[in-house]
């Protein structure tokens, strides 16, 4: 007879390795920490974690997909605030991912690298897809309030919203990219500056946005990433 499984505590265990893993993966990075790791630290057998996950690199996948499930969590209630114009929306959005990124920045700079090695391209391309398909309803409700308010330009907004993330993800690859190269910061700087401005003029030419109107960025919370990577 089959072992009937208890979902509140595969959920409640499933969660504890999780948050195991995080803690781990800020003070070791991912490639250092070892399954042992985890099962030592919460006195479970490898058997036991197996039953979560069946691999590691399933356990990066489920650790990028919380990420990805924050920022969902992030713009619906931004999206839905009937006190906010369309360009409010979209920078209070880039606003608070940053906040947040930052709150989280020793564990994501750990998995930077981690995230795109050749190897991971399949978990990076289903959870892109993944986030595209959840946030993009989200994101065109912002384009269709624009359109309304006379702020935005689209005669497609679902397709716009679609953009619009792709652009975002974008954006993120490239700023990933240079944080890795750990070059010297001052060229980094101007190298981010470049990026943060291209991103953000395609992002308002995407919209018919006034210019100066969207903030995808602030470059003193990029600074600090980079003083935390140096």
């Amino acid at each position: 007879m089959a072992r009937k499984v208890n979902e509140e505590e595969y959920i409640q265990k499933r969660t504890e390795i999780l948050k195991k893993a995080y803690e781990l993966i800020t003070t070791k990075g991912f490639e250092a920490m070892s399954i042992k790791d985890i099962t030592s630290s919460l006195n479970i057998s490898k058997g036991a974690f197996y039953h979560y996950f069946e691999s590691k690199e399933k356990l990066l996948e489920a650790l990028a997909a919380q990420l990805r499930e924050r920022v969902e969590l992030t713009l619906s209630p931004i999206v839905k605030d009937p006190n906010l114009d369309a360009i409010e929306k979209l920078n209070k959005f880039f606003e608070n991912v940053g906040e947040w990124k930052s709150d989280q920045m020793e564990f994501l700079l750990s998995m930077i690298q981690v995230w795109y090695m050749d190897g991971n391209a399949i978990i990076r391309q289903k959870l892109r897809s993944q986030a595209i398909k959840n946030l993009s309803p989200l994101m065109a409700e912002i384009v269709k309030q624009g359109v309304d308010e006379g702020v935005f330009i689209s005669n497609d907004p679902e397709h716009d919203g679609e953009v619009l993330l792709v652009l975002i993800q974008g954006f993120n690859d490239s700023i990933s990219k240079l944080l890795m190269k750990q070059s010297d910061i001052d060229f980094v700087t101007m190298s981010i500056e470049k990026i943060v401005s291209a991103y953000t003029n395609s992002l308002e030419r995407t919209l018919g946005a006034p210019n100066g109107s969207i903030c995808i960025a602030k470059m003193d919370r990029m600074i600090q990433w980079l003083q935390a990577n140096a």
